[in-house]
């Protein structure tokens, strides 16, 4: 209640009390001055209208403090929650500050939910009668035509216009950028990051522009680090994900992308995935492809309606194991990095290195990203790195597989001398079929088709023809004619590979 308000009130009161007692009158009557003391008339008059009056000023007040009220809660209400569908539900929104991560999160709740919270606090409001009576305050605000909302549902929207009646997600960086020394940020990408690799630097360091000066895209591919403990490869996520902040997360599990519940997924644009993923596992396999290329994800979250959002993600993962990513022959959604091990366990750089970027480095490194000119950066001209080779040979199907095991040890069959351009074709499909055995492989088709149709893709010049001769059988069996081994190495690497590197052994051709 406000100051002026009780003063009115004070005065009021004061009044009512006053005419309680009887007044003296103007001019007393002597003889009966001795025996009672009656009011003048006019007096009379005002005692009889006064209390009437006051009661009238006091509900005028009291309706007055009672607009005051509701006002002030709504007032409160506003500046820490709104209201606004989602999910096919309606629900109520509320930004807070995580308080041991310091980062914005937006916590949401059900009507019902926000009645609950404030089941204890009621106000004073005026209803429509005129009269005075108390309300909870969450029906207060949830049914009050100024209640903060958006109509149009919540959206994220980096560095976009925010249409009337959405909510924009989108909150900025975490850290404000500084033109500063970049010098060590840029060492450690080059010679520990990329291992000396400058065309691998180019693009890393395009990938990242591109990622702040447009947050709004999804980078369509994925950075892919493998290295062993200690080898400084988590740096560079961790500076990511700290410039994005809210928007950024460090993943160390793979639920946290695979699982069925992905609402911490809503209002992200950089993800970070530290070990937190393994290729063999067949169900993130087509999570991560569509999180890395899909222009949208489904949110699902419980006890809303799964809904599309539009994909902003940008992925950079880290890992020790020898397989990260299902690599398809053509692939092009990653970049992957063999991370040094020249500064591994490296105590004392580290130190450095994280201090100079907690002191200023990473708004500098954030200022030298978003002045970079990418205009003519091409972000699926991915490097070919000897890394993605290798990522590309632990992905193989089981033929291309076993093709692989052939040409490297340099015999088609298990059992031969050497390599034999010229073989029947039940030989190598038999062969094919007892690796397949061996290896315990499931649902594999081994059919001479099957076989013929993968060779075929290697080795495009591939012949068949039948033989000249008959076998003991008297039958003559059909043949495959292969290149040579030199050539048939060659031709995988360039086929399979995309000319990246195979690690054939030396001097065996």
């Amino acid at each position: 209640m406000s100051a002026n308000v009780k003063d009115r009130v004070a005065q009021i009161r004061a009044k009512l009390d006053a005419t309680k007692a009887g007044s003296t009158p103007d001019k007393e009557p002597q003889a009966f001055a001795p025996i009672i003391q009656l009011p003048t008339a006019s007096q009379a008059q005002e005692a009889a209208t006064a209390p009437a009056t006051a009661q009238t000023q006091l509900d005028q007040i009291a309706q007055e403090v009672a607009a005051s009220n509701a006002e002030s809660i709504i007032e409160e209400l506003n500046a820490q929650w709104f209201i606004a569908p989602e999910g096919g539900r309606v629900r109520v929104f509320r930004e807070m500050i995580d308080p041991e991560m310091g980062t914005r999160a937006l916590e949401s709740m059900s009507t019902t939910d926000f009645r609950a919270l404030y089941a204890n606090r009621f106000v004073s409001v005026m209803d429509a009668a005129g009269n005075v009576r108390k309300i909870n305050v969450a029906d207060l605000w949830l049914r009050h035509p100024s209640r903060r909302e958006y109509p149009k549902g919540l959206a994220l929207l980096p560095g976009m216009a925010t249409p009337d009646g959405v909510f924009n997600l989108w909150r900025g960086f975490a850290i404000e950028p500084n033109q500063g020394d970049t010098k060590l940020p840029l060492w450690h990408l080059l010679n520990v990051i990329c291992a000396g690799n400058h065309s691998a630097l180019r693009y890393l360091v395009g990938w990242m522009a591109h990622c702040v000066q447009r947050p709004g895209e999804p980078a369509e591919v994925a950075i892919v680090m493998r290295g062993g403990r200690g080898t400084g490869k988590s740096t560079v996520g961790r500076w990511m994900r700290d410039i994005f902040g809210a928007h950024g997360m460090h993943l160390l599990h793979t639920r946290h992308l695979t699982g069925n519940f992905n609402a911490h997924l809503r209002d992200k644009c950089f993800l970070f995935p530290d070990e937190a993923f393994f290729a063999g596992d067949k169900a993130g396999d087509g999570v991560l492809k569509g999180l890395v290329t899909e222009p949208t994800i489904t949110i699902e979250q419980k006890g809303v309606d799964a809904f599309e959002v539009r994909n902003r993600l940008k992925l950079m993962m880290a890992s020790n194991s020898d397989w990260v990513v299902p690599a398809g022959t053509d692939e092009r959604r990653y970049l992957v990095l063999d991370v040094s091990d020249i500064k591994k366990q490296d105590h004392s750089y580290f130190a450095k290195l994280n201090s100079h970027m907690s002191g200023g480095g990473l708004a500098a490194l954030l200022h030298f990203l978003l002045h970079i000119d990418i205009s003519k950066f091409n972000i699926r001209d991915v490097p070919n790195t000897a890394a993605l080779a290798k990522q590309k040979l632990l992905s193989l199907p089981p033929v291309l597989a076993w093709l692989y095991d052939r040409l490297f040890v340099g015999r088609v069959l298990e059992h031969s001398s050497g390599w034999e351009p010229e073989l029947r074709r039940d030989a190598v499909v038999n062969d094919f079929a007892e690796y397949v055995r061996r290896h315990g492989l499931r649902h594999v088709r081994t059919s001479a088709a099957d076989v013929g149709r993968a060779l075929h893709v290697v080795f495009p010049t591939m012949g068949d023809k039948q033989a000249s001769s008959k076998d003991a059988q008297g039958r003559r069996p059909r043949l495959w004619i292969l290149p040579d081994l030199a050539d048939a190495r060659v031709q995988f690497e360039r086929e399979v590979l995309s000319g990246g590197p195979a690690g054939w052994p030396e001097g065996d051709e």
